[in-house]
């Protein structure tokens, strides 16, 4: 099964798109934290901590599962 669909290319808006969405505060509940808030690319999309924070800085019981090389 092939990786990307050839009925629906990664086309440029659309990853425009979604870089704009993974980087907009707006998303949050109280609109100050994105995706990559947790999710830094350097750190193969985690954080690099035991327990994620979010909002008020505030630690979770769950850690950011990466991201790297989803299709």
């Amino acid at each position: 099964m092939p990786l990307l669909s050839r009925d629906n290319p990664p086309l440029t808006q659309r990853v425009a798109l979604g870089k704009k969405l993974f980087h907009d505060k707006s998303l949050s509940k109280d609109g100050t934290i994105s995706c990559t808030t947790c999710h830094h690319e350097n750190k193969a999309f985690t954080d690099g901590l035991k327990f994620s924070k979010g909002i008020n800085d505030q630690e979770g019981d769950k850690n950011s599962m990466t991201l790297f090389n989803l299709a």
